[in-house]
């Protein structure tokens, strides 16, 4: 009888089935459809809504205004925000399908949120924070330093809230099983066992032929 090189039993036990989509995949998938279609939406008030006729009149945000330098920098936040929210929902949606291309654009998104919020932290301290200090040097210290304290809080709740779901989406969708998901029968043959390496891949039962015809009494004439 021909043996075979069977694979042990656990390792069939944590191999995810092809196409599975793990429970963080469905949780982080659903929330980028919630904040990307909030974003998206959102971006074009955002946008326009500082150049409306009934725009803040705060001193802070007629400040930030008149300088050309803060408004580029918060055009340019609208305008990124706008595009990567775009990108989070689409990438989410095609997640829930477990689509090999919805985890590589979720991995762009959240790679370039990452550097876009550096960028921006940068130029919000280049150009917009000169623009507030301006305001506050004019205030009275207490409303000076309280309106410093409240752009700082901002600042760091912005890039936090920023770059959360980007960072749980980088270690999410890059887990193994997450990986062995998306990559619908990379990792497997045909459907039967998954090929492991050192065991060749498990053929079926051999075709049984029936016995051999027996010859009659005496023999054959």
């Amino acid at each position: 009888m021909t043996s075979y090189n069977q694979p042990p039993l656990q390792y069939y036990a944590n191999v995810p089935m092809p196409g599975r989509r793990p429970i963080s995949i469905t949780t982080l998938a659903i929330l980028g459809i919630i904040f990307g279609a909030i974003t998206t939406i959102a971006m074009p008030f955002s946008l326009f809504g500082p150049h409306s006729p009934g725009a803040s009149k705060d001193p802070v945000d007629q400040a930030m205004r008149e300088s050309s330098g803060a408004m580029v920098v918060t055009n340019f936040s609208t305008i990124m925000n706008g595009v990567l929210g775009v990108a989070l929902l689409i990438g989410s949606i095609g997640a829930l399908s477990v689509k090999p291309w919805a985890r590589r654009l979720i991995n762009i998104y959240a790679i370039t949120s990452i550097i876009a919020v550096v960028i921006w932290l940068i130029l919000h301290y280049i150009y917009v924070a000169p623009a507030i200090a301006l305001v506050a040097s004019k205030l009275a210290p207490a409303e000076a330093q309280i309106i410093n304290i409240g752009m700082n809080i901002a600042v760091i709740v912005g890039a936090l809230l920023s770059t959360g779901m980007p960072i749980l989406d980088l270690i999410f969708f890059n887990t193994e099983k997450a990986k062995t998901a998306f990559s619908r029968g990379k990792m497997w043959n045909g459907g039967g066992y998954p090929q492991q390496p050192g065991y060749p891949q498990q053929p079926g039962y051999p075709q049984q032929q029936g016995y051999p015809q027996q010859p009659p009494p005496g023999g054959y004439r």
